[in-house]
């Protein structure tokens, strides 16, 4: 009797440990088996530019284009042969920018992505990506990266003779709320689309809001597809604002897009994919 007793309390124990322990133990693999993470892919990427590129990611799927066969298994590669050299993908990443990981001068830093950091190659670089997507051949993937924040409460602010897209924007508590919204869905813009009524058939924000429910947030704002909508293009207008530096309107449509934390392949350095198309190309 006492050995069965005494072999009940050891797999209650047992199991009592392996609870507490799990989320040491997987994060300990995480680290040491790093592996891209990978968004829920569509099957295939789009066709064309428009309607199919610019839809995908203006409804909230940018982050679901998957790359071709070939592209993922040297995207996979890469991760591999970092692992290999001991380093993680962020440290080979500041390598390749050229960048100290620690910043100087903060003070004089700007607070986030906005047209004052064009040709700041310490703080922003666009490239190529290495690693693009199945896009339509007409269409160009860059990534941004940056050592500032992308979006923060002062994105929200209004400048010169700006209005606000909405009064709640004067209440702090909402600002929150939105930056939580932002921040747990994708991210994403456009620009040098020849016809805003292009966009609207295109059900911007779709994806963020299953079912057309709202958003409840922690401080419990709650936040409509209409109004999210409307404050990813009031925070983002500083990021389209930037990329118009090296894409300008008249000579460039392009889309951007961050995917959320969880399935970023890169959490610091930040970064975006941006899609260009000239539009010299039909």
């Amino acid at each position: 009797m006492n050995h069965l007793i005494l072999h009940s309390l050891f797999h209650f124990l047992l199991q009592i440990f392996i609870v507490q322990c799990r989320p040491v133990l997987e994060s300990s693999l995480s680290s040491s088996t790093r592996v891209p993470k990978v968004a829920h892919l569509e099957a295939t990427g789009p066709e064309n530019w428009y309607p199919e590129t610019v839809e995908r990611v203006v409804q909230g799927r940018g982050s679901n284009i998957p790359r071709t066969e070939e592209m993922q298994e040297r995207y996979t590669q890469y991760f591999s042969n970092v692992q290999k050299n001991h380093k993680t993908p962020e440290e080979n990443i500041y390598k390749q920018m050229e960048w100290n990981p620690k910043l100087r001068n903060q003070e004089n830093l700007p607070s986030f992505l906005n047209p004052q950091c064009h040709q700041r190659s310490d703080l922003v670089k666009i490239l190529k990506n290495d690693f693009p997507w199945d896009l339509p051949k007409e269409v160009e993937h860059f990534v941004v990266w940056m050592r500032i924040p992308l979006v923060n409460k002062s994105s929200f602010q209004k400048h010169g003779k700006e209005r606000f897209p909405s009064i709640k924007y004067f209440n702090q508590d909402r600002i929150k709320g939105l930056l939580e919204y932002i921040d747990n869905h994708p991210f994403f813009g456009y620009s040098g689309i020849h016809d805003e009524n292009l966009i609207k058939p295109l059900n911007p924000a779709k994806e963020l809001h299953p079912n057309g429910n709202p958003y409840k947030t922690f401080n419990n704002q709650f936040i409509t597809q209409t109004e999210g909508w409307q404050a990813i293009q009031w925070a983002g207008r500083h990021v389209n604002a930037y990329l118009q530096k090296t894409f300008p309107q008249n000579q460039y449509e392009f889309v951007w897009n961050r995917s959320t934390k969880k399935v970023r392949s890169f959490v610091d350095p930040e970064h975006i994919h941006v899609l260009v198309k000239s539009k010299n190309i039909d």
